[in-house]
């Protein structure tokens, strides 16, 4: 794989991010609406993480996904293909382990109100975040959408 990680940008919030004690009271009133707007059993210093799953998505469509040209990968970016894909391929594989009827937008609020509402490329760095934080207990559909993107990262 190459390496050339230029174009990639992590951006944080200026006017989020800039008081530790905004940020916490931030987070912790996300964390207790029902349902939270971030995972369950996630802190504030989550937001990077969240951002990470973001730079791995960028990285598949740029390094794996065989685009012929840039543009190519900057319109998965913006169309969410990739990530499409990939949560699409999780909720198959972990469909079963939810009760019958489940449906998948019900799976993604299970992961965080972010999740449900901010679309696939959001569910994926919910993922992350609730991975990171939780493991083996995060919830199935974190679980699955995170082992697919290492397989994908190989």
């Amino acid at each position: 794989m190459n390496n050339d990680f230029s174009g990639f940008t992590l951006t944080i919030n200026p006017g989020y991010y800039t008081d530790i004690k905004n940020i916490k009271t931030a987070y912790a009133k996300g964390l207790a609406k029902i349902p939270p707007d971030y995972p369950v059993g996630t802190n504030w210093m989550n937001a990077g993480v969240h951002e990470l799953g973001h730079v791995a998505h960028g990285v598949i469509a740029k390094y794996k996904s065989n685009y012929q040209y840039a543009w190519q990968a900057q319109l998965d970016w913006k169309d969410r293909t990739t990530t499409t894909r990939i949560v699409n391929d999780a909720w198959k594989n972990v469909k079963k382990d939810y009760p019958k009827g489940t449906s998948i937008k019900t799976a993604q609020l299970g992961i965080s109100k972010y999740a449900a509402e901010g679309g696939f490329d959001e569910t994926v760095a919910e993922a992350f975040s609730d991975v990171f934080s939780n493991g083996v207990k995060a919830r199935p559909l974190s679980r699955e959408i995170v082992r697919i993107i290492k397989e994908l990262l190989k």
